[in-house]
């Protein structure tokens, strides 16, 4: 096991997880039980949380008997309670919402995968806490598709990058060509820019996004081949100049996932490897991806950071966050308000268990991440309060993302969403971190 982090504050015991499954250690940071949005079919929810003030958001997809919409909620007291729900999407079918906000201006700003054709990203803007917003702003040219965008914005609000798969007008839209969208202008205006993607041979998929303090731009991307099968990399786009250009490296691979059908819906693909990113406010990187080494084996989780203002060069050597644990998927990354802070959180099941026992996992390192917790902390603590949840744990993982945010006082900000299976019903579930 790794060492325990020696700036940890003592506090409540916290679920941790070995390989018979959650046990009480004592060790860990303190977070609030696990609540439910509403009744609601709520999937794919994202947070953002404030760095200057008590402001968090988070957005979900609400699915309906005839329409999907992305809903928002705003809180004024660090998630401890929360405002009325708000439709911010169109008319149309809405998924696939984003959230980010401004550190030096409090605004943010929301994404969601919506309109016409289903297919386009929108981005508006709020500077009074949710209760205005600015006019969808299309962040591609007509007739492109898009899909599931991430967002990043910078400390000033003026760097708007959205990080998607998608088509030129006229191409299918299964290319899997990878984008990236950026406004200079706060969101007024966006230019695309075709960063990698071969649409014949490979499926470039972008699972995260993040922003240096010097402003240069890291993608995560996880690339296929078009049908999932065979071995996947673990990619990692850097563009120092304001997103019009990127260099690209290969960070980590995974052998072919494993498949699912035990699970109503889910089709093969959906564990396949991810990556996610994050920077600290001194400039370092953290990469964390999921793989497995054996075709359709168990997928672990990793992570390797390098020092401040080094490129992948100066990478550490992979340390596993998710010893004895078994499909662990859709990681994701965030840096705290210090250097050196990261959190890395991801849902996943044990090997040998029963399918139906996925927890939401937590892990966090003081130290630019050479050491970490000594096990993952399960957030969703809860046995009851849907159909889905046992002791075990939840069936599965409603959806294929979920979100994490660190706000200014370096308390950690997570929302997923658990349900029956890939095809749900399912909820909305948050936990905040108390000290």
């Amino acid at each position: 096991m790794l060492p325990a982090l020696a700036l940890l504050l003592s506090c409540r015991p916290s679920k941790t997880a070995d390989d018979t499954g959650p046990v009480d250690t004592g060790a860990g940071p303190r977070f609030s039980t696990e609540a439910l949005w509403g009744p609601s079919n709520d999937w794919e929810p994202t947070v953002a949380a404030d760095a200057a003030g008590p402001w968090v958001y988070e957005a979900t997809t609400r699915i309906g008997a005839m329409l999907a919409k992305t809903v928002v909620r705003v809180s004024g007291d660090h998630g401890q309670s929360w405002g009325e729900d708000v439709v911010l999407s169109d008319t149309y079918t809405a998924y696939d919402p984003q959230l980010a906000v401004a550190a030096e201006t409090g605004c943010v700003f929301f994404a969601w995968l919506g309109g016409p054709s289903g297919w386009g990203t929108f981005v508006r803007r709020s500077c009074d806490h949710g209760q205005s917003w600015s006019e969808p702003v299309s962040i591609a040219p007509e007739g492109w598709t898009t899909d599931h965008a991430w967002m990043v914005v910078s400390p000033d609000g003026q760097d708007v990058y959205l990080a998607f798969n998608g088509a030129e007008a006229g191409e299918d839209k299964e290319s899997g060509k990878g984008y990236v969208a950026a406004s200079h202008d706060g969101g007024a205006s966006f230019q695309d820019v075709h960063v990698a993607g071969d649409a014949s041979t490979e499926y470039w998929f972008q699972t995260g996004a993040a922003l240096a303090p010097d402003g240069s731009l890291y993608v995560a991307n996880a690339v296929y081949s078009m049908d999932y099968t065979g071995p996947a990399a673990l990619v990692l786009w850097r563009s120092t100049d304001g997103g019009a250009h990127f260099e690209t490296k290969t960070v980590a691979s995974s052998q072919e996932p494993p498949d699912c059908p035990w699970a109503a819906g889910c089709s093969f693909g959906f564990f396949g490897a991810q990556a996610a990113v994050a920077v600290d406010a001194a400039g370092a990187l953290l990469f964390a991806w999921t793989a497995t080494d054996t075709a359709g084996g168990d997928l672990q989780t990793w992570a390797a950071s390098s020092p401040g203002g080094a490129w992948w060069d100066q990478l550490g050597a992979p340390v596993l966050l998710s010893t004895g644990l078994g499909l662990n998927g859709m990681p994701l990354a965030s840096a705290g308000p210090m250097a050196g802070d990261f959190r890395v959180a991801w849902q996943g099941n044990r090997p040998g268990a029963e399918p139906a026992s996925f927890h939401t996992w937590y892990q966090q390192s003081a130290d630019g991440g050479a050491t970490w917790l000594d096990a993952p902390l399960s957030l969703s603590d809860q046995a009851t309060g849907a159909d889905y949840k046992t002791e075990a744990g939840y069936a599965f993982p409603y959806g294929d993302y979920f979100g994490m945010s660190v706000d200014g006082q370096g308390m950690a900000h997570l929302v997923w969403s658990e349900g029956a299976s890939w095809e749900g019903p399912g909820g909305t579930w948050d936990s905040r971190q108390l000290e």
